[in-house]
């Protein structure tokens, strides 16, 4: 049996591959030259070391960091098409480490898990069964969001923010 330290321990490894793969393919999409690919997302260069990705409910961004600040103004931006993929995969891996656990029956399990079907459903709630409350930083799921699009409700950096919550919770919840 894997503990929810390890589990925690490769979460984490892949959330900081998705943001470092999601950095590159920002570039990439720009060509690899990175002062324009500011310049366009922005509309001025940044020097703060950080990227910032919006959050639903909760005020605030979500902050990554990185050489340089890409400042996530609005939905459409380019940079979203290329983490939303990112953010489903480590949601998908959060919600199988949280199965895999011994945490169950919490608002952030549910949440976790109904997440992580919304992504394998293609991006869609899929709900055949409330276990409990599915709550996390004001974002709550219920029965009647069945069928609705995940990324009408959640936005980018509400994945991200939720991966790093599941990490959090496994770390305090050793199993040997």
């Amino acid at each position: 049996m894997v503990s929810n330290s390890e589990l925690a321990d490769s979460l984490d490894r892949l959330r900081t591959i998705a943001l470092i793969e999601s950095a590159a393919g920002a570039l990439l999409l720009n060509e690899g030259t990175h002062g324009e690919l500011l310049r366009s997302i922005s509309g001025h260069d940044l020097s703060i070391n950080a990227v910032h990705l919006p959050r639903s409910l909760v005020p605030g961004m979500y902050p990554f960091s990185w050489k340089q600040t890409i400042a996530l103004r609005a939905p459409g931006n380019p940079v979203f098409d290329i983490m939303q993929p990112w953010a489903g995969v480590v949601a998908l891996a959060a919600g199988d480490a949280m199965k895999r656990s011994d945490i169950v029956g919490t608002s952030l399990s549910e949440f976790t898990r109904h997440t992580r079907n919304a992504v394998a459903h293609d991006w869609h709630f899929d709900i055949r069964h409330m276990n409990g409350p599915a709550e996390f930083d004001g974002l709550q799921i219920e029965r009647s969001m069945d069928g609705k699009p995940l990324m009408e409700y959640v936005a980018v950096g509400d994945l991200f923010a939720l991966v790093d919550a599941v990490i959090a919770a496994l770390r305090a919840t050793r199993r040997a």
